[in-house]
């Protein structure tokens, strides 16, 4: 059903959409769709209503045939595989192939290849990793989950006891997979394809709307890989002004500088110091961590920054650590705190709308850069009223740092 659906809307709607379809063809002609061998469980005899003689009738079984135990049918795929290559003008390509794995009733889909245009060619070491590119594309739908209940059972019987670990291989089933394949209702045991009820609506209109989220998604990663890619040169993005208003207040000059900027891993953010730890979300497997270092006089000041792929529709989450000498480290207080949640969940709330993250994270930076030197000057006393105000942007008001640090 996805390959006539996708080839049809590829046809009369997108040129831009391509369907791929591969595999053994022959192999799939005599396929068992229940991805599971014959063998004799228990003898039935049933009445011939022409003969009047009785026949014996074999059922299917869970057991694998002898034949096939090195592989357990829980990670046999049907033959043939169908890929939709999605363009999105002025980014590139990427092709989602997908897996119909007999057994669970389900499909799984994993990106194989991401091709940026020319253009991009700087940012292709760190664009998103194609192993999460899918992650989310619909809100709450991480794949960590089969949309069959009978598994926890099914893969017991193999001697398995890890969905994910079993379909690796093939990604992840999303529930949106399971939509555009046309999959409304999954069975609860093994039962023959043609008893799956598939649905030519659902998987039409979920077409549509996969293809939408992933050029959105796509455009999304590439303003995010270009800001990434400046912090990696040590400049934050240049940010136009949002409004007349900004135009005609000169942006205060920076005490700081933009030092160190690397990306960490999660083992090296759990080791590390900061007390704004607990606000990550460190169980999300797709999360990307970096560490910037500002300089500023005497006084030096660190940040965490945590990047979902679901960039920007999850915004940015960054912690800070200030150092005002080599050997004092301030400790994690309340006006800290207030600095990022400010900066986290306030200030982006009076941004313009950017649906496509073209500048947030660098808007973010830049607000923690003026809100952190402020509070560095407070503590060392270095400070005058007139130097803690600072612009909200788009809403045409001032708000004082002191308000904010000692509110």
């Amino acid at each position: 059903m996805l390959f006539v659906q996708s080839e049809g809307y590829s046809k009369a709607e997108d040129s831009l959409l391509k369907v791929i379809v591969d595999g053994n063809l022959e192999e799939a002609k005599t396929f068992d769709t229940t991805g599971q061998k014959e063998e004799t469980q228990q003898d039935e005899e049933t009445e011939s209503e022409q003969s009047g003689t009785k026949k014996k009738k074999r059922r299917k079984s869970m057991k694998p045939s002898p034949e096939d135990e090195s592989t357990p049918p829980c990670r046999v795929s049907f033959p043939l595989t169908v890929s939709l290559k999605i363009t999105t003008k002025c980014v590139g390509s990427v092709t989602i192939c997908f897996y119909y794995l007999p057994f669970f009733n389900a499909v799984c889909s994993s990106v194989t290849s991401i091709d940026l245009e020319t253009d991009h060619a700087s940012l292709k070491d760190i664009f998103v990793d194609k192993s999460f590119l899918l992650h989310n594309l619909f809100e709450g739908d991480s794949g960590k989950f089969s949309p069959n209940s009978a598994v926890s059972v099914q893969i017991r019987k193999y001697g398995g006891t890890n969905f994910s670990a079993a379909v690796r291989q093939y990604g992840f089933p999303f529930k949106w997979v399971q939509q555009v394949c046309g999959i409304t209702v999954l069975s609860d045991a093994g039962v023959e394809f043609s008893d799956i009820k598939l649905d030519n609506e659902v998987s039409s209109s979920s077409l549509v709307d996969v293809v939408t989220n992933v050029r959105d998604r796509m455009i999304s990663q590439l303003n995010l890989s270009k800001q990434l890619l400046s912090l990696e040169q040590l400049k934050i993005p240049d940010v136009p002004p949002e409004d007349d208003k900004d135009e005609d207040n000169p942006k205060r000059p920076s005490l700081s500088v933009l030092s160190r900027w690397k990306s960490l891993s999660l083992s090296e953010v759990q080791s590390s110091q900061f007390g704004g730890l607990s606000i990550f979300n460190i169980q999300e497997r797709a999360n990307r961590y970096f560490l910037a270092t500002f300089s500023q006089e005497t006084a030096r000041w660190h940040s965490i920054i945590c990047v979902s792929p679901e960039y920007p529709r999850v915004k940015p989450v960054l912690i800070v650590l200030v150092e005002l000498t080599e050997k004092q480290r301030e400790p994690y207080n309340l006006q800290l705190k207030n600095i990022e949640a400010d900066v986290n969940i306030h200030y982006p709330l009076t941004l313009k709308p950017d649906p496509f993250g073209e500048n947030l994270l660098s808007l973010q930076l830049l607000r923690l850069q003026v809100l952190v030197e402020n509070y560095i000057q407070i503590r060392t006393g270095s400070s005058s009223l007139k130097d803690l105000s600072l612009s909200t942007r788009g809403k045409g008001r001032l708000i004082t740092a002191l308000e904010l640090i000692y509110s």
